[in-house]
This record gives structure tokens, sequence and C-alpha cells, in this order.
């Protein structure tokens, strides 16, 4: 979805309501929609406001809460998220940096406007793909189980078997093997 600094005026809303078949990238990356009865939708409320310096600042709100495995258990749960949107696109003319360079602190919330239109599609893709955790470990209200299998996670090892399990492995026989020097 691209907006055309055209249609942008001092104050735009932008409101996405989850059916947009641009989203079904972003979908096709959590395949376990239908563990649960279907897609759980990201929806967001955005207000997209034109700047004199010819930046369009963008601020709002999105909100998805994909289905995903528990790293500790594996079961399905759902992983809700509200993600605070704060990033600004600045004209084509300051994007003569390279494509390549370190970054600040300050320059990461930062888009360039491509082709005279501002990209909320690119925009909501990279704010669900750096919400997202790398492991799922949903801790219940108690604080030190799993919400989902309701074991206790405060031993050194959270995820898998415990030791058990490397004493029922083929390969534990190997342990004790000598090998001639």
């Amino acid at each position: 979805m691209r907006l055309g600094l055209s249609v942008i005026s001092e104050r735009t809303p932008v409101i996405i309501r989850g059916d947009e078949p641009w989203l079904e990238r972003v979908y096709k990356d959590f395949p376990l929609a239908e563990a649960a009865g279907g897609q759980p939708l990201l929806t967001a409320k955005l207000e997209l406001t034109a700047e004199e310096s010819g930046a369009v600042l963008v601020v709002g709100e999105v909100a998805y809460a994909p289905r995903v495995n528990c790293s500790r258990c594996a079961l399905v749960m759902n992983w809700p998220m509200q993600i605070d949107v704060r990033v600004r696109f600045l004209p084509e003319q300051a994007n003569e940096t390279p494509k390549e360079k370190t970054l600040s602190r300050d320059e990461l919330d930062i888009y360039f406007i491509e082709d005279h239109a501002v990209d909320i599609e690119q925009l909501i893709i990279d704010t669900i793909e750096t919400a997202i955790p790398t492991q799922f470990l949903p801790v219940a209200e108690d604080g030190h189980s799993c919400r989902v299998c309701k074991v206790d996670t405060r031993s050194e090892q959270v995820y898998g078997l415990g030791a058990e399990a490397e004493e029922s492995s083929p390969f534990s026989v190997l342990k004790g093997l000598k090998l001639p020097q």
C-alpha cells in the first residue's frame, strides 16, 4: 500500500482492517492460522502528517496476535502485540547516502519517500518483523511457569527435556567411551 504525497494533508488517517490483500505477505509468515479457527487480523490506526520540509510523519498503533508455537512446549498459542509507531519519511533528495551504511540510533526510525509516495506496506511489515521475538516463552501470572503447558521455568533448562533425555539418547553410550591415544 503506497500513498501518494498528493493525498497526504496535514492529518491524514489510515485505517488498516486486516483484510487488505497486501497483508498476505505478513500472514504467510505465521502458518499456524488454522490451528485455532482462522487467521487473526492485523489492524492499525495511523495518522500521516505532511511537514513543511517535505517529510511525512507517521504516528499510530499496530495490533496483531499471530498464532505461534511456544518455544518451550511447542503448543500453539496467540502472541498479542500492540506496537506504537512513530517514524518519519524523508524526501527523496535526502536519500543520497549509500544504501549500505552504519546507521545511528536516530536514523533507525527513518524511511525515504520513493516515487513521491509513502510505503505503508513496508512500514507495517518492518514493524511486525522487528517486534516479534525469536523465541516465545509466555510466562503465566505466577511469574515462573509456562502459560501454555504450566511447566516451571525457573530451572536452568527452560527449553526441551531435562537430563533424563540425555540418558535415553542412543549416543549416551559414547559419553564414557575411552579411545586409545
